[in-house]
């Protein structure tokens, strides 16, 4: 009796499919070696600059290369990991504002941020306000608690249209003094013991004595980019 040849080319192709090795998902490979390959993907080390009210709320996903986390839930999450855990988030305490994270980034996200820059440029000016320059406002200290960078740029306020007189500066200064110890004085509470936390404050010496009170040996002084253009140095 005669095979049927369309038997033989079936069974063929059912021999082939079984000895043929299966390929691994990429969820089959190793979380290390994922994070690896998202490291790659997304943009390195992106910046979120916020600024008053005019940065869109989720600037580290803005760039083209962030569809990867639209593939599946699970790589959403372990990329969203590697997205807002590597940036460095910069967040400008203008104008009394405070950072408040949850501006610019949803719960979930803000308990990602593992690197933050805070940029102390703060008006202080007004009577009416001098019981609102709260620097605390928002600084959540579970974030704070997770961080592994941490750099403060201060700036005291100095001779300018906003102070054109020695007067107001000085008034100005001692507010803004007042608000940025009780920041410090809460950042040295909230943070890991561990944390060494960089100042780039021009070597002020107003600052300089509330940040070695406070933080000691985890303070170091740095020069920012930041820090270049406040200071014009």
């Amino acid at each position: 009796m005669i095979a049927d040849p369309t038997m033989r080319d079936s069974a063929s192709i059912r021999n082939l499919k079984q000895q043929a090795p299966i390929s691994p998902s990429f969820l089959d490979l190793p979380l290390e070696l994922r994070r690896e390959i998202y490291h790659y993907c997304l943009p390195p080390k992106p910046f979120a600059v916020c600024v008053g009210l005019f940065v869109p709320r989720y600037s580290l996903r803005s760039s083209p290369s962030t569809g990867l986390l639209s593939v599946s839930k699970q790589i959403n999450d372990e990329a969203l990991d590697i997205l807002y855990g590597q940036a460095l988030c910069k967040f400008d305490l203008h104008l009394q504002k405070g950072p408040h994270f949850g501006e610019y980034f949803s719960e979930e996200n803000k308990q990602r941020v593992r690197r933050i820059r805070l940029l102390l440029d703060v008006d202080v000016g007004g009577d009416d306000d001098l019981d609102e320059l709260r620097l605390v406002a928002g600084l959540d200290g579970s974030v704070l608690a997770r961080l592994t960078k941490l750099e403060i740029v201060a700036a005291l306020p100095g001779l300018s249209k906003r102070y054109p007189s020695a007067e107001l500066v000085r008034a100005a200064r001692e507010k803004w003094l007042k608000g940025f110890e009780e920041l410090i004085e809460y950042i040295a509470r909230a943070t890991s013991p561990t944390l060494v936390i960089e100042v780039d404050d021009n070597d002020q010496e107003q600052t300089t004595a509330i940040v070695s009170r406070y933080l000691g040996k985890r303070c170091r002084k740095v020069r920012t980019d930041s820090g270049d253009l406040y200071f014009r140095r």
